[in-house]
């Protein structure tokens, strides 16, 4: 097996990596790169055989470790050859597509997504894939578990420990993978500094709403669920109104029904 790094070992996002056993070939993630020192947009795609064009070695798979630009927004900027079969998550892609129709010049996701769950196999070409969540501020995050050849490859994706999903990291430790040959760690940041969790800062957002008689103002991205479902409970504990923008409330009520889709109970506020 050969792993290539084409984008974002040098830098924070725009990440791709490739993987190959034998003729067959996949892609981890296919991000936007940050702006350059100067301002001025990078290049986002990327000139790989099989990408775009036909290649006697095609690329059989693009994998999507979450919903977050740098991460996929390679994909929007120009269409890829539609042979690329793109697997995510369906809450992932529902995000996506939303994402990426919100603004005037407003781009396409790809046709003929695959869809994966945690846990659950997956083969492609001569590639055995087995994703796990994992605890991150999107909607949803992934880490892949990739074999071939009797090689064992782990691509983390983006991950924490300090958030709402922080038991779905616990069970990935947890979980018995056996001896990894190669180790993939998508770190934007990595610190031993302790900082609140995020149960410790809901707990003083929630003692600041009780003291306080006007509105509070919370920023924070549209894609955490797990953060919107918390204030949503706390603003119904304090006999409060949750408001959020237009894009985030499209974002709840899909979830809400794929959640009802797939016969789960999606506790959350004001989403009746």
């Amino acid at each position: 097996m050969k792993i290539i790094v084409h984008r974002g070992a040098e830098e924070p996002g725009g990440s791709c990596i490739e993987l190959r056993s034998g003729k067959s070939r996949i892609l981890l993630d296919y991000g936007a790169p940050p702006p350059k020192e100067d301002g001025t947009a990078s290049e986002e795609t990327l000139n790989l055989p099989g990408l775009y064009d036909s290649s006697p070695n095609p690329i059989l798979a693009l994998l999507l470790s979450h919903t977050h630009y740098d991460n996929y927004g390679a994909l929007l900027a120009r269409p890829i050859n539609p042979g690329i079969k793109v697997y995510m998550s369906e809450i992932m892609e529902d995000v996506i597509r939303i994402t990426a129709k919100m603004p005037r010049n407003g781009k396409k996701l790809p046709a003929g997504s695959r869809y994966f769950r945690r846990g659950h196999k997956f083969i492609v070409g001569r590639f055995v894939i087995t994703p796990y969540l994992m605890d991150h501020s999107a909607a949803e995050a992934f880490a892949f578990l990739i074999e071939s050849e009797g090689k064992r490859v782990l691509y983390t994706g983006h991950f924490r420990e300090h958030g709402n999903k922080a038991a779905a990291f616990k069970q990935f430790l947890a979980a018995k993978m056996g001896p990894i040959d190669v180790l993939i760690t998508e770190g934007v940041q990595a610190g031993l500094e302790k900082g609140p969790t995020e149960q410790e800062i809901m707990a003083q957002v929630e003692t600041k709403l009780k003291t306080h008689n006007g509105a509070l103002f919370f920023m924070c991205a549209g894609q955490d669920l797990g953060l919107l479902a918390c204030l949503a409970f706390i603003a119904k504990n304090t006999r409060r109104y949750l408001v959020v923008d237009g894009y985030t409330a499209l974002l709840l009520e899909r979830v809400k029904f794929l959640a009802q889709k797939h016969g789960a109970e999606l506790k959350l506020p004001g989403l009746d």
